[in-house]
């Protein structure tokens, strides 16, 4: 399994890595009450890197992703401060995750309407795994 996790999220296609990166930026900005986009180089800004790789793989239909996103998903809600962990606040930035991902995928633009209904699917069901795995995990 770790192998599987390894390849969806830690060898990154060119075209993957660069929307992840474009995707960070956006949702850093967002999230952030500095308007920085500078990435994090604690483990913290590796576990965003991790979650959102593992995201747009699987809305590029790789469902062989999905156990890594949970697993991505899991490790960015236990890099959130316990103290405060507030399920709420998570969603709200899985909200603003999606509409930045929505982007970025319908200015990449798709063959028919099809594909794009598709991946706006398969990116609803991502997320709401990703929301899961993230509120749910232990200390």
């Amino acid at each position: 399994m770790d192998d599987e996790r390894e390849s969806c999220v830690g060898d990154e296609s060119g075209e993957i890595a660069a929307l992840t990166s474009r995707v960070l930026a956006a949702w850093r900005k967002r999230l952030r009450r500095r308007k920085d986009a500078h990435p994090r180089t604690s483990d913290r800004g590796e576990s965003e890197r991790h979650l959102v790789a593992a995201l747009l793989r699987v809305t590029e239909n790789d469902d062989q992703c999905l156990p890594a996103l949970a697993a991505a998903a899991a490790r960015y809600g236990t890099e959130q401060p316990r103290a405060r962990l507030d399920p709420a606040g998570l969603c709200d930035e899985f909200v603003a995750l999606r509409e930045i991902v929505l982007n970025q995928l319908t200015e990449r633009g798709a063959p028919n309407p099809t594909v794009t209904s598709a991946r706006i699917r398969r990116l609803d069901q991502a997320l709401s795994i990703v929301a899961k795995a993230a509120v749910s995990t232990e200390l």
